[in-house]
């Protein structure tokens, strides 16, 4: 007796339903999706906190957290950024201010992981490889920004011996490029 024949038979006539087979994935080191949505609202909040000065501006950081958390997306990211620099660019700061370079780095980074956090759920996994990769394109570019903030630094202080030093700054900036870009090229 074939096997056709015999479930047929045994099935009397009827379709049968075979049962789903478990499925199991071996994942190496994972981040979950919450933890990724929590450090963007975390990022978020620390981002608006250097520059509240108003009720109305702690709502709109309260507000942006909130989006970080439950919606996040690099476009509401980099719009807090924006934000977040002109009230930074019209208030009276001096030149070498850290609260620039602090939302410099908090507003890449919340880019990138509101980025990554838009493409995953609260239940679902990232793995750690796909951060470690995002990482060194991250690096160069902070590094490409930051060095290009304290040459805008330098310049902004107007003192004779800040230009020479922006001159070194632009110098060691171009390298820093051309190496990262290197980096950036060879790992691609």
């Amino acid at each position: 007796m074939n096997t056709e024949r015999f479930w047929r038979l045994w099935d009397a006539g009827g379709t049968r339903r075979r049962p789903t087979p478990t499925i199991a994935l071996d994942l190496p080191a994972c981040v979950p999706g919450w933890l990724l949505r929590a450090s963007a609202a975390a990022v978020a909040s620390g981002c608006g906190a250097l520059f509240v000065s108003t009720p109305i501006q702690l709502v709109a950081v309260a507000l942006a957290a909130v989006l970080a958390l439950f919606a996040p997306h690099a476009g509401g990211a980099a719009a807090l950024v924006a934000g977040g620099a002109y009230l930074l660019g019209t208030a009276e700061v001096a030149p070498f201010d850290a609260r620039g370079f602090v939302l410099l780095l908090g507003g890449h980074l919340l880019v990138q992981l509101s980025r990554i956090a838009s493409s995953t759920s609260w239940t679902g996994l990232v793995e750690v490889a796909v951060l470690r990769r995002a990482l060194g394109p991250f690096l160069v570019i902070q590094g490409f920004a930051q060095g290009l903030a304290v040459t805008a630094a330098l310049v902004a202080s107007r003192t004779p011996t800040a230009t020479w030093g922006a001159v070194v700054a632009l110098l060691l900036l171009t390298s820093l490029v051309w190496a990262g870009l290197r980096q950036v090229r060879s790992g691609a």
